[in-house]
């Protein structure tokens, strides 16, 4: 009884606060277009953001709305894709905050081409402007008042959790729940507890 009452504490605990945190797959060079497919994606904190890297020689690299181009320092990178026919890698990001967070594809011209991608543009940074000032190479401008929301939120790049893996799942873009992983780790946290019984 002891474990039992233990393992569904565990369960809820350790369920209540990430069943609602969700994956949205974006496929990066999806058809050999030079595109992060969806270009925009609207999520929460602790939600994760996974590149699926659809063609060898691609990154997701963070930037700012200012600099849709350069890397921003302290940003995450995921390095260089390198596809083979058994697997698509991919890169997580987790998302902090509902602040916008801005990525770009750091190989030489695809930036400039408008290979772009947004979390969470917002009404006076908006992920046209973005784009627009990667193509350009001008500093995008915000709508009239606004200000950079990673300068006045003191959100630092750092602080965003990632994670490099590989898999060979294919995403549609679609946005899928964790809470069976989390089932499942509360049920091998519930075995390892009861081995010590």
């Amino acid at each position: 009884m002891r474990f039992t009452s233990s393992l569904v504490a565990l369960v809820a605990a350790t369920g209540a606060g990430l069943v609602s945190a969700t994956n949205t797959t974006v496929m990066v060079a999806a058809n050999g277009a030079l595109t992060f497919t969806p270009d925009t994606v609207t999520a929460a904190a602790g939600d994760f953001v996974v590149f699926q890297f659809q063609a060898s020689g691609h990154s997701a690299t963070q930037s700012s709305f200012q600099a849709p181009c350069t890397a921003l320092s302290g940003g995450v990178n995921s390095g260089f894709s390198s596809v083979t026919s058994a697997t698509l890698p991919t890169f997580s990001y987790a998302v902090k905050d509902t602040n916008p967070v801005w990525f770009m594809c750091s190989q030489v011209g695809h930036c400039a081409a408008g290979m772009v991608f947004a979390i969470n543009p917002n009404s006076t940074e908006t992920f046209a402007a973005f784009q627009a000032g990667a193509k350009s190479g001008t500093a995008p401008v915000a709508a009239t008042g606004a200000s950079s929301s990673t300068a006045a939120s003191g959100s630092t790049p750092a602080a965003a959790t990632t994670a490099a893996s590989t898999s060979k799942g294919y995403g549609s873009g679609a946005r899928e729940s964790k809470a069976a992983s989390v089932g499942l780790s509360a049920l091998a946290l519930g075995l390892t507890a009861l081995a010590f019984l």
